[in-house]
């Protein structure tokens, strides 16, 4: 089993889009800081997957299958984490997606409620429903928004505006909740924001190239 610290391992920490992308490398770095984890996705065989490869690392992991999309099903996430650990220090929000027909002439009422739905109301979902036991720890919400929300680009009418609503959602959870927990925007295909987990993971990531250097 590698180890290469365990510098989070006091630490609980969810996951939403956990299945593929920057969701699933979040969930590995941060098992490999041994953090303990819960991994929310609609994809359950992923999920599965991943849970037995954090097997093979310092952390612990939880899937959670959930469409982050529905209310009822993100409420059920945080009390499952809260069972299962008793405590919330982070969540790190990466579910998203975009279609291929993504110019302004090419959007229809249905595809554009569906990319608001998963890229900026599933957030929203998130951020109300963990809140009260981020504020109990002192926590930290990290958003995975897109360099598309600062710059125009090819990624769509949908994807840009969904992506520069995340950044207002996340400003305004800074600014205008009491007690508000630490909140951190990532911008992909931007330079790394750098947050106390990400400080955590590019150490770890040092440790390792200096090992095998060896």
């Amino acid at each position: 089993m590698a180890n290469n610290g365990g510098d989070l391992g006091d630490r609980v920490i969810l996951v939403a889009g956990a299945s593929s992308g920057m969701g699933r490398a979040t969930a590995m770095a941060l098992a490999d800081c041994g953090a303990r984890l819960v991994l929310a996705s609609r994809n359950d065989r992923a999920l599965d997957i991943l849970v037995d490869e954090i097997t093979n690392t310092p952390g612990r992991a939880l899937a959670v299958p959930t469409d982050v999309t529905d209310r009822e099903a993100v409420a059920r996430l945080v009390e499952a984490t809260l069972s299962e650990y008793g405590q919330v220090d982070a969540a790190v929000i990466t579910a998203g997606t975009n279609i291929p027909r993504r110019t302004i002439d090419e959007l229809t009422t249905e595809s554009w409620a569906n990319m608001v739905a998963v890229n900026l109301t599933a957030s929203f979902n998130i951020t109300q429903a963990v809140l009260p036991a981020l504020r109990e720890r002192g926590g930290q919400l990290v958003y995975v928004s897109s360099a598309a929300a600062k710059k125009p680009d090819a990624s769509g009418v949908a994807y840009q505006s969904t992506k520069a609503g995340l950044v207002g959602l996340a400003h305004g959870t800074f600014n205008l909740t009491v007690d508000a927990p630490i909140v951190c925007q990532v911008f992909a295909g931007d330079r790394h924001v750098m947050t106390i987990i990400l400080w955590h993971i590019a150490r770890n990531d040092r440790r390792r190239r200096r090992a095998s250097r060896r």
